[in-house]
């Protein structure tokens, strides 16, 4: 019997602290990692979005429409959202800038056919997916004046996705340049103002 519980080996208490020390400097340095590629993850439609937004917009620029009287009009651009398409998590009407809380929700799809997201329409920039962003579009052209040098248009998109109620804004805005009669645009900018995580 005693040579059995001389050969018994165990942990000291010297090794089974230096294994919690290195697993937890292993954590420490990994879940930062870890956190970080979940926001960019959550935030990878952005750029793709803004970039279909900013395509639909120059569609709509080089193609003629018809104004509000029946007249053919080229050039124009559409006019700006009085406020964002959001992602609702109830699933009805239009959600709030104030709802974004890092989870992603569909875009009602009958808000295309109304005032708030009827623009999107116009410009073909309809989000059927999940999202975890608000989008809109705004523009300093008025349809009076015509297409002059220096207008823009800014397609933008707010996300708050680690969930601090501290709002991200993107956007890619394109500016028309009477040279080559054409907008020029960016690429897809992160105001340094807002929250950056």
């Amino acid at each position: 019997m005693e040579s059995r519980s001389r050969n018994r080996h165990g942990f000291t208490l010297v090794e089974l602290m230096s294994t919690v020390a290195i697993v937890g400097i292993l954590a420490a340095v990994a879940i930062p990692s870890f956190v970080n590629n979940i926001r960019e993850s959550k935030v990878s439609e952005v750029p793709i979005n803004l970039g279909r937004c900013y395509r639909g917009v120059i569609d709509y620029f080089n193609s003629p429409h018809a104004d509000g009287n029946g007249n053919t009009v080229s050039m124009a651009l559409p006019r700006r959202m009085r406020r964002p398409l959001c992602p609702n998590p109830r699933g009805r009407g239009n959600g709030r800038l104030r709802q974004l809380n890092g989870g992603s929700s569909r875009i009602n799809q009958r808000l295309y056919n109304r005032r708030v997201g009827e623009v999107f329409k116009e410009i073909g920039f309809i989000i059927t997916d999940s999202c975890y962003a608000c989008y809109s579009y705004t523009t300093n052209y008025r349809a009076r004046r015509g297409i002059r040098d220096g207008n823009w248009f800014r397609c933008i998109a707010y996300t708050d996705v680690d969930d601090d109620n501290l709002l991200s804004i993107w956007h890619k805005t394109g500016t028309y340049r009477s040279g080559p009669g054409s907008f020029q645009g960016g690429a897809v900018y992160h105001l340094p103002t807002s929250d950056d995580w």
